[in-house]
């Protein structure tokens, strides 16, 4: 976003919203703000244990009337949290065009079903590797709008200019040398488990003897019950936090003995930085086929054993296989693409008799204009849309399209015959029969698309 921002060809406003505008996460706004962003526009949707559903409409409601006032040209999503699928239902249902990076992923609970969902309403695909783009592919996904540019946090990862250890120490107050880090979150698919699976895995951290930072779960439903059994984790061996800036939570994975829980850091992040995790349960079961992530079931013994034999391993090689460096670098060269190509809407959200479906432009015969609506006619069917016809005519493709009448526009390939009329203008007659008038005034707009003088 820093060098969509620096671009002088684009400009992008960032929506800042969820984990980041709640107090107990350390309202975490701030760090955007400090990392130089700004165009920021604050959604604050939801209260601390709202419902995911809850979340959804409220994220949904907050962002349609954000695109509505602004019309911006893409809407950018990222992997697969509610709010990312809010941002891609208003977009598809907008006429805008959505772009989802990392798509086509898998892991196995909830997350999955909302990042497909999320690439059904998505246009464009920017995926990390060729997996992700044949998952897409069997989803129906034209090929020709999938792109692999390999993953944003693999160029995070693999940065430079990451803090030092030192620094990660002093900015959190982590007193010890050696540490193992924890992230543990609800699994929304097993709620019934886990106070269950969250007390083997404290129980088993207890029983390690090591030091351990912790990091607060994410705020899905469940939270408090892994918040309730990380209480029990007092004393000089652990550090807890609310959460952390990126790129010194990447020096911290990168100093760590061992990494433990059920977060995607463990599974995607981790085998890039060479560091050994211990993954538990399901929510990442079918993420990562890295050397270096041992899967466990969430039971305490089994988990101290992998946390013993992970530490054993020691230091890994770093495995780049979920998704090369240079994301950044390819995501840029195509939304500069992008920018330079004009796109018109494939489809129009049409809403009658209590229900809502697309309508693809081209089954459109014509369209004409009721006052501030227009009716949208195909075949013997018509449907009256809340759009000015002028504001529809912008959004339609010329080369298909036609504004015959101030009050009217038609599909060009749907035209049958032209009857001379009086006064210089013409009927126009449709190949389902119905009748048009061409006005003078956009009678050579006809003449140019034809490529005849009438």
């Amino acid at each position: 976003m820093i060098a969509v921002q620096d671009d002088p060809d684009l400009s992008a406003r960032v929506v800042v919203t969820g984990m980041h505008l709640l107090r107990r996460y350390g309202y975490t706004v701030h760090e955007i703000e400090r990392a130089g962003l700004n165009r920021l526009h604050l959604i604050p949707n939801q209260v601390d244990g709202e419902p995911s559903a809850l979340v959804l409409a409220n994220t949904v409601q907050a962002l349609a009337r954000l695109v509505h006032e602004e019309r911006p040209e893409a809407i950018v999503v990222h992997g697969d949290r509610v709010e990312a699928l809010a941002g891609a239902i208003v977009g598809s249902l907008a006429n805008v065009r959505v772009i989802h990076i990392e798509g086509g992923e898998v892991s196995g609970t909830i997350d999955d079903t909302i990042r497909h969902s999320i690439s059904k309403h998505a246009h464009i695909h920017l995926v990390a590797n060729d997996d992700a783009r044949s998952r897409l592919m069997q989803l129906g996904e034209e090929t020709n709008r999938i792109f692999v540019v390999g993953s944003p946090e693999v160029d995070v990862l693999t940065a430079p200019d990451a803090p030092s250890i030192d620094q990660v120490r002093s900015r959190y107050d982590i007193g010890f040398d050696t540490f193992g880090v924890l992230a543990v979150h609800p699994v929304t698919t097993e709620l019934e488990h886990t106070a269950t699976h969250a007390t083997a895995v404290v129980d088993a951290v207890l029983a390690d003897g090591a030091n351990w930072v912790i990091i607060d779960p994410n705020n899905d439903e469940g939270c408090d019950q892994i918040r309730q059994q990380l209480d029990r984790l007092t004393g000089e061996r652990f550090v807890r936090l609310p959460s952390m800036r990126f790129e010194y939570f990447v020096t911290l994975m990168r100093h760590a003995d061992v990494i433990l829980g059920n977060s995607s850091s463990g599974v995607r992040e981790a085998p890039v930085l060479g560091t050994p995790s211990v993954n538990v349960g399901t929510r990442q079961r079918r993420r990562s086929a890295a050397g270096s992530v041992r899967n466990v079931a969430p039971e305490r013994d089994a988990i101290i054993a992998a946390v013993a034999a992970a530490r054993a391993s020691g230091r890994q090689p770093s495995d780049t296989g979920f998704g090369k460096p240079g994301a950044s670098k390819h995501i840029m060269a195509l939304l500069e693409e992008l920018k330079a190509v004009t796109r018109y809407i494939e489809r129009l959200v049409v809403k009658t008799a209590g229900r809502v479906f697309f309508l693809d432009v081209g089954d459109i015969d014509c369209i004409e204009a009721e006052g501030n609506y227009v009716r949208v006619h195909n075949g013997p069917k018509s449907y009256l849309l809340r759009e000015t016809i002028s504001g529809l005519e912008s959004q339609l493709d010329p080369k298909q399209f036609l504004r015959i009448h101030r009050s009217a526009i038609v599909r060009i390939d749907k035209i049958k015959e032209l009857q001379p009329w009086f006064h210089g203008e013409y009927h126009v007659i449709l190949e389902g029969g119905k009748q048009l008038t061409l006005s003078r005034n956009y009678r050579a707009n006809l003449q140019e698309a034809v490529g005849n003088s009438l």
